[in-house]
């Protein structure tokens, strides 16, 4: 150690500190408060690890096991067959598969009572539902990147790109849009 690395002490009680580092005084902060924006750590007491005290002092730490996880497994005989569901190559075939199927979904749930034929038929129709789900996923994502490349060439002063994806965009929406 240099000579001048200690600071001596002048003065330590329970009401300021007296370390010549650290001169504001102790205070309560009765909410959180961040230092910056950008960092925000929280700082929680160690619940799962503590010191069992035995004769005025800790013996000994106790640990628990960390939890294990529970996994099943599941045979290839134990689930349901899979169905490929009728295909929605286009926004049409899928809005018309989407009211079809679920007109027969809406059928089955409101019985009162479902038996085993029903649930494999909501199971076999829903293999349908999720394919026009995602033929409107997908049309409805690539509408929204054609609007993105006119929003984009409407800042930078890009007429030609606002004109000819403008008019791809309006076409494309329309089919999207309610009759």
């Amino acid at each position: 150690m240099l000579e001048g690395d200690e600071v001596p002490v002048r003065c330590v009680d329970d009401r300021r500190t007296g370390f010549l580092a650290n001169q504001c005084g102790t205070r309560v902060v009765p909410h959180a408060e961040l230092v910056d924006r950008r960092v925000e750590i929280a700082i929680e007491c160690a619940i799962g690890d503590r010191a069992e005290i035995e004769c005025a002092g800790p013996e000994r730490p106790i640990l628990r096991p960390a939890p294990v996880a529970v996994r099943y497994t599941v045979q290839a005989d134990d689930r349901p067959a899979h169905f490929k569901g009728e295909a929605a190559p286009s926004w049409e075939v899928a809005v018309t598969n989407l009211t079809e199927y679920n007109e027969r979904l809406a059928a089955l749930v409101n019985k009162d009572e479902l038996t085993a034929e029903d649930l494999n038929e909501v199971h076999q129709l829903t293999y349908t539902l999720e394919n026009a789900l995602e033929r409107m996923e997908d049309e409805l994502e690539n509408v929204a990147e054609t609007l993105e490349k006119v929003h984009v060439a409407s800042e930078t002063n890009q007429p030609d790109t606002v004109k000819k994806e403008g008019e791809k965009y309006l076409t494309d929406v329309k089919k999207v849009l309610p009759q």
